[in-house]
């Protein structure tokens, strides 16, 4: 059992560095785009924004019940907010 411990810490470190980071920066692409400001105070709104969008996923992370749970949802929301990136690149074009 003690190995099935050790491999939800790794899994959960895994998820909170990288799948945050992915997360995070497709959370503060798609703020920057749909924020109703300049270009350049969007993008730095979005992105100030996002160290406590980091933070508060990585506590998630931790604190959720299963590992499995966790990387379901992190992959749901990246693919929905990679999609709504994508189509609003598509759509408008760069900033």
């Amino acid at each position: 059992m003690r190995w099935l411990a050790v491999w939800q810490v790794i899994l959960r470190t895994i998820a909170a560095t990288g799948g945050n980071y992915l997360l995070t920066s497709l959370i503060a692409g798609v703020m920057a785009r749909l924020l109703p400001f300049a270009p350049s105070e969007a993008s730095m709104t979005a992105t100030l924004s996002c160290f406590l969008v980091f933070a508060l996923l990585a506590m998630w992370v931790f604190a959720a019940r299963s590992v499995l749970r966790v990387y379901v949802l992190m992959a749901g929301w990246s693919a929905l907010l990679g999609v709504i990136l994508w189509l609003s690149l598509r759509a408008w074009g760069r900033l």
